[in-house]
């Protein structure tokens, strides 16, 4: 077998590995190791799980539209890293940017609090093969945000969403296009007499 088969083979293992680690790590640490594994980090596969720091943890109600602590911490850190001006660093810029490193490969996206319905559309066109899905509460409270695109991820198994003037129509497009959906996580959410 020649030289390059085994170095393909390095990476393919590197990109199994790394899928695993976690996105902050993916972005921060493991790229600066050595140029084989800042190779493997382009890899979309690496991508394919976006959980943004906020969702790891339960919210607490009611919570500052405002406050976003870990997620903050991980935007400070890549501030400080990547010497960015902390005050022209964009929350929207910063997510499209890593939903973006999946090319359209990712299957499981949870958004943060801070999340703006510009960086929620750009996800709901561009990750068509989403198969867990986690919404924050602001997001899908504001008046702009278009609940149908929702409708975009055709293979959804499990959604968490916030509460939502618009969950009647949300559970109508899970309930009609989703063959293989078996997960609802409503916990942050006031159920009303119509939803119910």
């Amino acid at each position: 077998m020649d030289d390059r088969r085994w170095q393909d083979l390095e990476i393919d293992c590197l990109v199994k590995v790394f899928e695993k680690v976690g996105m902050e790590w993916v972005l921060l640490d493991v790229p600066f190791v050595c140029k084989s594994w800042y190779k493997a980090t382009l890899n979309p596969s690496c991508w394919q799980c976006l959980i943004f720091p906020d969702n790891e943890r339960t919210e607490v109600w009611p919570w500052d539209d405002f406050e976003c602590p870990d997620f903050q911490n991980l935007m400070d850190r890549i501030a400080s890293e990547f010497q960015i001006d902390g005050d022209r660093f964009s929350v929207t810029t910063f997510l499209k940017f890593v939903i973006n490193r999946s090319s359209g490969t990712a299957v499981l996206l949870k958004l943060p609090k801070c999340c703006t319905v510009e960086t929620f559309e750009f996800a709901a066109n561009v990750c068509p093969g989403l198969v867990t899905s986690g919404l924050p509460l602001r997001l899908l409270e504001s008046e702009h945000t278009n609940p149908e695109l929702i409708g975009n991820w055709k293979n959804l198994e499990v959604v968490s969403l916030g509460s939502s003037p618009n969950l009647v129509i949300i559970l109508a497009l899970i309930k009609t296009h989703r063959k293989n959906f078996y997960g609802l996580d409503l916990s942050m959410t006031l159920i009303r007499e119509s939803e119910a």
